[in-house]
């Protein structure tokens, strides 16, 4: 019943946005880290939004897997070990940037 109430028209604009939100306490101190992400359809394009944070993602990592960029190397790695390594997340986020996906993070100390 779903699926029709679910179809796009040509051209019609959606938009993704995602919040994560994680609190906690740190040396007895109370933090909190937020991710922000929206991104809308592009026009210009012709590219929805969710494709757009589906497969820009997949794509980034596809070649920093194959330039090895990360010291990654071969196998199957889980995106929260992949998290671990330094300077990926920013990669990630900053090659999303160069495509109109717009992120931001806070931590509150």
């Amino acid at each position: 019943l779903l699926f029709p109430k679910w179809t796009f028209g040509d051209g019609e604009a959606d938009l993704t946005a995602l919040r994560v939100s994680v609190g906690g306490k740190k040396n007895g101190a109370t933090v909190e880290h937020r991710f922000e992400l929206l991104d809308r359809y592009d026009a210009k394009t012709g590219l929805r939004s969710m494709s757009r944070t589906t497969a820009f993602p997949a794509a980034i990592m596809a070649r920093a897997l194959l330039f090895d960029s990360f010291g990654i190397g071969p196998g199957v790695h889980a995106p929260e070990m992949l998290a671990k390594k330094a300077g990926l997340v920013e990669h990630m986020l900053a090659e999303l940037k160069t495509r109109g996906v717009m992120s931001t993070i806070s931590r509150a100390p």
